[in-house]
């Protein structure tokens, strides 16, 4: 019998992953031309916005996605769940972190997305545009970390406002990619969704086999008796 939390999480998870990575073909597809103008549309808006503090916070959130940063955060994450002996925890959290990185890899030279050349940019970057590293990095390794401290906290309210923290985090960080210039809304959005998609899907499947191997434990004991 599959857990209601495992259902949800493999159905939002592959949904989420399956709309990120064909994001760009269906927009394209459902309007044309019009995907690209809503896409420097955006940036333009972005742009307007900009402000001597406000580029300096920018340029400061943006970098909670480096790819530095979430080694770091993602290696203290996974001893610490060694320590306790969070053995799932812990490979929920590396899987997500090298797929992620992978992913990210794959999908930018399949779909070779040229960064944005219709505004400035704040910083310097390099590959391709879609979809965004930052953004699926960001959401796939902070969302596992909420998904991962979500079963050690007791209260139902701590482990909403985490998730709740983490999500604004997310989606703070992926707007900042279109705010200093190097990315698209699409390719953030679609970053998000598949960052999202990984980490709940490894959560389902690591639930599934949590209870498996629970139920198989209370099996052996009941034939031992």
């Amino acid at each position: 019998m599959i857990s209601r939390f495992a259902r949800i999480a493999l159905t939002l998870g592959a949904g989420s992953v399956l709309l990120g990575v064909s994001m760009k073909t269906l927009g394209e597809l459902a309007l044309g031309p019009r995907l690209a103008e809503i896409d420097d549309s955006i940036l333009r808006r972005f742009a307007s916005m900009r402000s001597g503090w406000l580029n300096g916070a920018a340029v400061d959130v943006t970098a909670l996605g480096s790819g530095t940063l979430l080694a770091i955060a993602t290696a203290v994450v996974f001893l610490m769940l060694v320590t306790t002996r969070d053995a799932y925890g812990a490979l929920h959290l590396a899987c997500a972190s090298v797929g992620a990185g992978l992913l990210t890899s794959f999908f930018k030279h399949y779909f070779a997305r040229p960064r944005p050349e219709v505004v400035e940019r704040l910083i310097q970057v390099a590959s391709y545009s879609y979809p965004s590293g930052h953004a699926v990095g960001t959401a796939a390794c902070y969302f596992s970390f909420a998904l991962i401290a979500r079963r050690h906290l007791p209260r139902h309210v701590s482990r909403e406002v985490l998730i709740g923290f983490t999500l604004l985090t997310i989606v703070l960080v992926g707007l900042s990619r279109v705010y200093v210039g190097v990315h698209y809304f699409s390719d953030v959005l679609a970053g998000i969704l598949i960052g999202v998609g990984w980490s709940l899907l490894l959560a389902g499947a690591f639930s599934l086999h949590e209870r498996a191997r629970q139920r198989r434990s209370t099996a052996s004991l009941l034939a031992t008796e």
